[in-house]
């Protein structure tokens, strides 16, 4: 469930609640009981996912040329000398 910012304009007392989506907008100052508490505009936090396993771990390209994840010589073979 998200986490909603709420600021009242009478008292300016701030708080923040846990919330569904899908529910109302609270209106009531638990400080003042007066019904002009808002919800405040706030920037969310990026989501990431950490550990092993995902897309950005688990899904690399790989370093070797060859194409295969294994340690192989990035070395050219060299041209035998013409004679």
């Amino acid at each position: 469930m998200p986490t909603y910012q709420y600021k009242c304009s009478s008292c300016h007392h701030s708080m923040e609640a846990f919330q569904k989506i899908s529910d109302p907008a609270l209106t009531l100052c638990p400080a003042c009981q007066k019904e002009t508490l808002r919800r405040v505009p706030t920037v969310g936090l990026g989501f990431q996912l950490n550990g092993g396993g995902w897309y950005e771990t688990g899904y690399q390209k790989s370093c070797c040329p060859c194409g295969k994840n294994e340690s192989c010589s990035t070395e050219t073979p060299a041209k035998p000398a013409s004679e």
